[in-house]
């Protein structure tokens, strides 16, 4: 699914963007980044934990932060 949401990024141009996915999508987080690179886009991750934020589930969550190369 995230190549569709890779193919609205390149249409619409937005200087940022968030996508959240399961953590599980870090087996290929390389090949995302890489992706979003090849369009524009410097991409930072980052593994958020409901536990460590102060939520009531154990629900771990994995975000991608792009912003436009300049």
């Amino acid at each position: 699914l995230y190549k569709e949401f890779l193919r609205i990024v390149e249409a619409k141009k937005p200087m940022e963007f968030l996508l959240e996915n399961v953590s599980q999508i870090q087996e290929i987080k390389d090949q995302i980044i890489d992706d979003f690179k090849d369009i524009g886009y410097d991409v930072k991750t980052y593994l958020i934990k409901g536990e460590e934020i102060g939520m009531k589930q154990t629900r771990h969550r994995f975000f991608f932060i792009g912003e436009k190369i300049r």
